[in-house]
């Protein structure tokens, strides 16, 4: 057994845990969803995160052939290559969106806006492109978050090195410059309604940040988890309406 599978045994019985975040989130983006919809994701990637996941939240997440069209955009042209998209359309200079106005129902954005210098100029270009009611989900990191914190302390050239010794995944050209704009509950409340949306912000207490280190220090991030303020909770979901 694993330190994560000693943490969590419920990992047994479905492969997903009592915290998990991508389950909250995508469940709550899934009920947002109309009838025929078109979804653009907003930082698609190459879609290797999702390869990942266990079969039923990735059943969540994966909307291609649920939905009207998938449009993946990114600014890496290798987001062309992911399977979990229609199409792919590259993002251009200034956050902006090759697309039309009112071009979609439903925009997710899914760990992006923390990577964003200049956030409210993603909210306008996404307000652009959404219908009128149309919807913007967005996940992102709590600042207040211990690993919010050792993120903008430790220089981002050490960034893969300790991800790498915490077990998580990801790969060198995965790893991005952070900036935390607005990256509180209040902050991202107030700067969507700044930009015309009505808006909810939900905390979410993840998971261990370090439970695939070893038992023992797993425990102690899931200690700190578990009796942590919510404030401090390590993710934020973000849902917004187009008003």
């Amino acid at each position: 057994m694993g330190a994560r599978e000693n943490i969590y045994p419920e990992l047994a019985f479905g492969g997903f845990t009592r915290r998990d975040g991508t389950l909250a989130f995508y469940a709550r983006m899934n009920a947002l969803l109309p009838p025929g919809a078109r979804v653009l994701d907003y930082g698609c990637g190459v879609g290797a995160h999702a390869s990942l996941l266990p079969p039923f939240i990735r059943g969540l997440q994966v909307l291609r052939g649920r939905v009207a069209e998938v449009i993946g955009t990114d600014v890496d042209p290798a987001g062309a290559t992911n399977p979990y998209i229609d199409r792919f359309v590259p993002l251009e200079p200034g956050f902006r969106i090759p697309l039309d106005a009112g071009a979609v129902d439903l925009v997710v954005c899914d760990w992006g806006l923390e990577h964003f210098e200049h956030p409210h100029a993603f909210f306008e270009e996404v307000k652009r492109v959404l219908k009128p009611g149309g919807h913007l989900c967005l996940r992102t990191p709590n600042l207040l978050h211990y690993s919010s914190f050792g993120a903008k302390m430790i220089p981002f050239r050490f960034h893969h090195a300790v991800r790498r010794a915490l077990g998580h995944f990801h790969g060198e050209d995965d790893v991005f410059p952070t900036y935390y704009r607005c990256n509180t509950r209040g902050a991202l409340e107030r700067a969507l309604r700044r930009a015309g949306f009505d808006a909810c912000v939900i905390r979410h207490r993840g998971e261990s940040h370090t439970a695939r280190a070893g038992v023992a220090v797993g425990w102690a991030g899931e200690m700190i988890e578990r009796w942590s303020p919510m404030a401090l909770a390590h993710e934020l979901h973000a849902f917004a309406r187009k008003a």
